[in-house]
């Protein structure tokens, strides 16, 4: 699928090969991060630096010209930059979406509870994918509910896949894009 508009690339799945058999397939998922949100959201604000950007350098390429010259260069960015934005957001809450509707289902089946059940508690639920996965089985075993403490002791299967790798024909921006996590505590 052509996606013109991504700077970074997809979240990954986890491929069957490297699934554990010994441990539930839907917590090794949840712990790699598939259910995690796309970061398409976080990385929609590098496009407003890279504006900036080429803001500037149409300043300084054209300054020789006259104010509607340079005006419409900025407008056509403009353009660009609303219309890669739009997409990126609206991708974001597809994606988002369509994992929570994925997650409910999952846990459903692997709890038998029902997924209107799962999505009630899902609403009220403050924690993580993970925690979450650790409250669903103590629900359904009768047991003690844990606290975000409790699931931190537990080991992981699998080490979380990494967020926002850049795809290297967009390098060019990747210490703008470092600046931009600093300035809005991505993480």
């Amino acid at each position: 699928m052509f996606t013109w508009w991504r700077r970074f690339h997809t979240p990954f799945k986890l491929k069957p090969q490297h699934l554990s058999k010994i441990r539930s397939e839907l917590l090794q998922r949840i712990e790699f991060g598939e259910f995690e949100c796309d970061p398409l959201w976080q990385q929609a604000y590098l496009e407003d630096k890279i504006f900036e950007v080429k803001a500037q350098e149409i300043e300084e390429k054209y300054i020789r010209s006259t104010r509607d010259t340079i005006n419409d260069r900025l407008q056509y960015e403009r353009k660009k930059l609303h219309k890669r934005k739009s997409t990126m957001q609206e991708k974001h809450l597809e994606a988002e979406n369509r994992l929570l509707m994925q997650l409910a289902d999952a846990l459903a089946t692997e709890f038998d509870f029902t997924r209107e059940y799962v999505q009630e508690v899902m609403e009220t639920f403050d924690g993580t994918t993970r925690h979450l996965y650790f409250y669903m089985m103590a629900l359904k075993h009768d047991r003690k509910l844990p606290d975000a403490e409790d699931v931190q002791m537990i080991p992981r299967i699998i080490e979380a896949q990494p967020r926002h790798i850049m795809k290297q024909s967009e390098g060019k921006w990747f210490d703008l894009w470092k600046q931009t996590v600093v300035e809005k505590k991505i993480w």
